[in-house]
């Protein structure tokens, strides 16, 4: 967040008239506070996909502001606080990243491009998990199908071979994670990747297929000391 202030500060020095969007788990957590520092002109609360594509389009029509859902805002030094932006429930139809937009990224490492969210959401309520705040209780998860694509789409452009599934609890639809071993065995694929889940969502004879399947790293949440 500080670092965010600071490079928000550099780009007004250079250009006043630059607008400076911030989202994600803080702005999330915290409008109205992020809203009034003088560095950053518009907050997207939640979910960013749909409000920032409209976001953009007005900005780029001089539509007005208060049509956009999902964004807090500047209005003659007044924060105006927009109706909410349903999320996105079907989220196997959102496009794979654009990791070729990045800047300079041929310099990267082709395992830099490995990050995979295959779910949004977690039923539980650890608390020192900020998650619910912006995804929410309810999970919403990709098919097996979509997130191979995405994946054999990534090792295709970039060469990447390594994958990090940044899901709350990728194990938490057992069925779903055994098509997802199942299909990653059956087409031969030579990924390893890794993943976040809890100790009560897992079992030997998952894990054994999960080995199997490339996975070579779990980091537990761990709820209790007993």
């Amino acid at each position: 967040y500080r670092i965010a202030k600071k490079i928000a500060k550099k780009l007004k020095e250079i250009n006043p008239k630059i607008k400076i969007v911030v989202g994600g788990i803080h702005p999330t957590s915290l409008p109205n506070e992020t809203a009034k520092e003088e560095e950053f002109d518009i907050v997207i609360k939640g979910e960013g996909e749909i409000s920032f594509y409209n976001l953009v389009e007005a900005l780029e029509k001089n539509k007005p502001l208060d049509s956009v859902k999902g964004i807090i805002y500047k209005k003659n030094k007044e924060i105006i606080e927009n109706p909410p932006q349903l999320r996105v429930e079907d989220i196997n139809s959102l496009p794979f990243p654009g990791w070729d937009l990045f800047y300079r990224w041929k310099e990267f490492h082709p395992n830099s491009f490995g990050s995979v969210i295959s779910s949004r959401g977690c039923p539980h309520d650890c608390i020192f998990c900020a998650s619910k705040k912006l995804w929410g209780r309810k999970v919403r998860f990709r098919n097996p199908k979509n997130m191979l694509d995405e994946i054999k789409n990534t090792h295709k452009e970039f060469g990447t071979t390594i994958f990090r599934f940044n899901d709350d609890t990728f194990t938490l639809d057992k069925k779903r994670t055994i098509e997802f071993c199942n299909r990653v065995i059956n087409e031969k694929l030579n990924i390893k990747w890794g993943c976040d889940t809890r100790v009560d969502s897992i079992d030997l004879g998952l894990l054994k297929l999960m080995k199997k399947a490339g996975c070579f790293q779990i980091c537990f949440g761990i709820e209790s000391g007993n």
